[in-house]
């Protein structure tokens, strides 16, 4: 198998995937849902999405991969798309407990400080894992965790209007600017849920960090940082 066909491994920590209405069986590999104890219970129901937001994010990775990508399905936000902070930290340690390549999480904290995600963050990068995090909509930079946390590929929905463009702002907390088009999707009651901004605009990225990744295995947080500032569109 060549490094252009490679399977990569992703770990979407969000609301779950609906493998059902979405055609996802096999891009999922795995899925699991946080149970009240706080671990983890394998999910071997068709829909594992509780609002449709993380369908919506598989959608993109689908659309984006060519079908050399599984997903770790880790579904952790409630029919309200939140969780506690507790959850978010859970669901990253759980995550990548199975060394994926990238860690996608299309959502963010309503703090400035969050011990318990910073600490759960900082070991997956430890591992090796490129962990891409979108700013969450309304959320003010200086709450953006993990979007604006170190060592992360922080996005936002940028002012650019092709799917293969973004833009970088060193001097910005969040600092990649990608394009935040609407996805549509469905929820397990069956109604259409529409995506858009930073969600979209992070799992862009994601795939964008994949591509990547295929051509050139082993990159890591910081030289992923210095590609995406190398080759966007516009800013330093």
């Amino acid at each position: 198998m060549t490094s252009a066909t490679r399977v990569l491994r992703l770990a979407l920590v969000d609301s779950g995937v609906n493998r059902g209405v979405a055609n996802f069986a096999k891009l999922v590999g795995q899925a699991y849902r946080r149970n009240p104890e706080g671990g983890f219970d394998c999910c071997d129901e068709p829909d594992n999405d509780r609002c449709g937001h993380g369908t919506g994010m598989a959608g993109i990775l689908a659309a984006m991969s060519s079908g050399s990508l599984e997903i770790v399905d880790v579904g952790i936000l409630d029919e309200n798309n939140s969780c506690s902070l507790a959850a978010l930290e859970a669901g990253i340690d759980f995550a990548a407990s199975f060394d994926p390549e990238i860690m996608l999480l299309a959502l963010a904290t309503l703090v400035e400080h969050a011990p318990g995600v910073e600490r759960a963050v900082s070991l997956a990068l430890k591992r090796g894992i490129i962990v891409v995090a979108a700013r969450g909509r309304g959320v003010p930079q200086a709450s953006a965790i993990p979007a604006r946390l170190d060592g992360v590929v922080g996005v936002e929905a940028g002012n650019v209007r092709r799917l293969q463009d973004w833009t970088y702002d060193s001097s910005a907390a969040v600092k990649i600017g990608a394009y935040g088009g609407v996805v549509k999707t469905l929820s397990r009651t069956g109604r259409t849920v529409e995506i858009w901004g930073n969600s979209s605009a992070a799992a862009l990225m994601a795939a964008i960090c994949c591509s990547h990744l295929r051509t050139h295995p082993g990159t890591t947080s910081e030289k992923m940082m210095e590609y995406l500032r190398e080759n966007a569109t516009s800013g330093q």
